[in-house]
């Protein structure tokens, strides 16, 4: 069997492979499985993407110690840029390469060669899949478009395995919320409750939650959870990118506010920490009764399903409004129709 006819026939096997894995931790040893198998290495890494902290941790790890990984993962972060253009990176003998900063002790006598490649979710690098070999090696087009494939395919299986997790999640989310918000009918509470909860479930740094005044068609601050209050104070403006969109109607994604055109006071938000806005509408039944903001000290891209779940809970606080202003409205009736019965007590 020659070399190119063992790499299709591999990544056939993987890809079966990759569908039946059910756990994220399987896929990931999965794929450094088969990049070690197939390729004859002597150790293999997956290098997973930590936006938090800006940097790259092994998720998946043969044949190769802490301490190499540990000095691996920030040269691995710094090379990406240079990754990305070329597609790869080739580093024939480790122990000789200037650009590698590793500890005394680090490089394993057995591992001379490396080749990087990014691992890919559509055009956004979510990973660095490397591999080591034993002896020192020059790899050819076919090696380098063998693992790239592989790469490529790890992606789009880890991102599905990223979004049933998320699925799986979003209702454990949603059932919580929902339970909790309709336990209450105390506005205040409610909109607590959904601001609290959002923001510790998405892992936001805050949310806030605003609704109409109708005696003056303001936008009125309910409730809010992480911001300062200073911040509030300068937070609201009606033309600020995102209000009027969710007052139509329409949910609004900022990724960055500091190159979004419509974005006001940017200054205070990069100050307070705040990289990307979602703003979502409150309804209740089919008006719009105010607007539901998540605010994220980092870059955040939603799922269509991720964006669904918060705009339904932007519905669902809108109608736990709405049934706790009917209750409240009856709970009057009631009492004027008792307080009308006492005051008429001669009739019987």
């Amino acid at each position: 069997m020659t070399g190119e006819t063992a790499y299709l026939q591999s990544l056939c096997d993987i890809s079966r492979a990759f569908a039946a894995a059910e756990k994220k931790d399987q896929l990931l040893n999965r794929i450094v499985e088969s990049a070690m198998d197939t390729m004859k290495a002597r150790a293999a890494c997956l290098f997973l993407a930590d936006e938090e902290n800006d940097t790259y941790v092994p998720a998946a790890r043969q044949g190769i110690s802490d301490s190499f990984l540990f000095a691996q993962s920030d040269y691995i972060r710094q090379q990406l840029p240079q990754i990305l253009k070329t597609g790869y990176l080739h580093i024939r003998d480790l122990e000789a390469d200037p650009r590698l900063e590793n500890p005394e002790g680090s490089t394993p006598q057995s591992v001379a060669s490396m080749l990087a490649v990014p691992v890919l979710v559509g055009n956004k690098p979510i990973g660095i899949l490397a591999l080591f070999t034993q002896e020192p090696r020059d790899f050819t087009d076919i090696d380098i478009a063998f693992l790239t494939a592989l790469a490529e395919q790890g992606g789009i299986a880890i991102d599905r395995a990223r979004l049933i997790e998320l699925l799986r999640n979003n209702a454990r989310i949603y059932y919580d919320l929902s339970e909790s918000i309709s336990s209450s009918l105390e506005v205040p509470k409610i909109m607590h409750i959904l601001t609290e909860g959002l923001t510790r479930a998405l892992k936001a740094k805050a949310a806030s939650v605003r609704l109409i005044d109708t005696q003056d068609n303001s936008l009125k601050l309910i409730s809010t959870c992480g911001l300062s209050p200073s911040y509030i104070q300068k937070d609201f403006i009606k033309d600020d990118a995102g209000i009027p969109e969710a007052l139509a109607g329409e949910s609004l994604i900022i990724r960055d506010v500091t190159t979004d055109e419509g974005v006001r006071y940017r200054s205070e938000k990069t100050a307070e920490g705040v990289v990307s806005i979602l703003t979502v509408p409150i309804r209740a039944q089919s008006n719009i009764i105010g607007v539901l903001r998540l605010y994220f000290g980092k870059p955040r891209d939603f799922y269509k399903d991720e964006l669904l779940m918060v705009e339904a809970f932007g519905y669902q606080a809108g109608m736990a409004i709405l049934n706790a202003s009917c209750y409240l409205k009856l709970e009057t009736a009631l009492q004027d129709l008792q307080s009308d019965i006492w005051s008429h007590r001669s009739w019987f």
